[in-house]
Order: C-alpha cells, then structure tokens, then sequence
C-alpha cells in the first residue's frame, strides 16, 4: 500500500508518524477495504524501515500499482529519532510483537 505523500516536519519523530499513519488508516475506508492491518489499534507493534532499492515494486500483473519492500539490511528506524528527510518508508510489524502474539 503507497500512502504519500505524508507532510510532515522533519522534527517529528519515528513514534509519532507511525501513530498518524495508523490513524489515517483507521478513518480511511477505501485504504482498509485494499490492506487489512491486523494490529491497526497498537502503535507498539509496528516500525519503519527504509526501502529495499534492490526490489522491483511494479506490479507483476501489468497494473500501475507499486509496493515497497522493507530493506532488512539495516535496522528499523529508532522510535524517538526525528525524521529528517526520507523519500519512502515501509510501515513493518515488529518481530518481536509476532512472537509474543
């Protein structure tokens, strides 16, 4: 799912855009009937993490849908870090929150 773009200040940090993203999400009924979020209620369960540049995002058949893949090289964005200046971010759940869950 591509939600974007997003304006936000680079001052916000991590915690807080994955808050309001979720809360677009919540109120948004054409963006729930395409992807379901399982954990939309619990911030706590996701991240972000940057974009996989070595994945392909157009769609496989033939529509102009892309999607992002989450690069697991590196580490997900840390919650209080402040935003500063992304192209593209993917929303992740958490490892962690799947093995307690």
């Amino acid at each position: 799912m591509f939600l974007g773009p997003v304006n936000l200040s680079r001052k916000h940090i991590v915690k807080d855009v994955i808050r309001y993203v979720l809360t677009l999400y919540r109120k948004n009924k054409e963006l729930k009937s395409k992807v379901e979020l399982e954990y939309a209620d619990c911030p706590d369960a996701y991240e972000l993490r940057h974009v996989d540049d070595d994945f392909d995002s157009s769609a496989s058949d033939g529509s102009n849908t892309q999607f992002y893949r989450p690069s697991m090289e590196l580490p997900a964005l840390e919650l209080e870090q402040e935003m500063s200046e992304f192209d593209a971010l993917v929303l992740c759940i958490k490892k962690s929150w799947l093995k307690k869950n």
